[in-house]
């Protein structure tokens, strides 16, 4: 099983970087294996993200898990977390973006 979470870091001003055409080429070399795909997780107010963007690269995962017929790991339930810099979780945090990602993985693999 391959697990992809990423994508905040795109939903930055400074980045601007093509995201569906740079996820699309990621998941087009991996090889064959079943596949999960995590979507955002929620932010905090002190994150620097473009609202917009932030709206586009979850759509772009939500879209993909759909056309690639993968299990799609909604970070986005997750209750808001205190973060260390708006968007990452802080140590004592963790264990909710943990735990959200470990159901996302058990489900994908029928282990529930």
């Amino acid at each position: 099983m391959i697990v992809i979470a990423l994508g905040i870091n795109d939903a930055q001003d400074p980045y601007r970087t093509d995201f569906a055409a740079a996820y699309e080429l990621l998941i087009e070399n991996l090889p064959g294996a079943p596949l999960a795909l995590a979507t955002l997780a929620p932010v905090g107010s002190a994150a620097k993200i473009n609202v917009a963007m932030m709206s586009m690269v979850d759509k772009t995962i939500r879209e993909t898990a759909s056309a690639k017929q993968s299990t799609l790991i909604d970070l986005g339930a997750i209750a808001q977390f205190d973060t260390v810099d708006g968007m990452h979780p802080r140590k004592d945090a963790r264990h909710l973006w943990v735990s959200a990602m470990t159901a996302g993985i058990k489900k994908a693999l029928s282990c529930n």
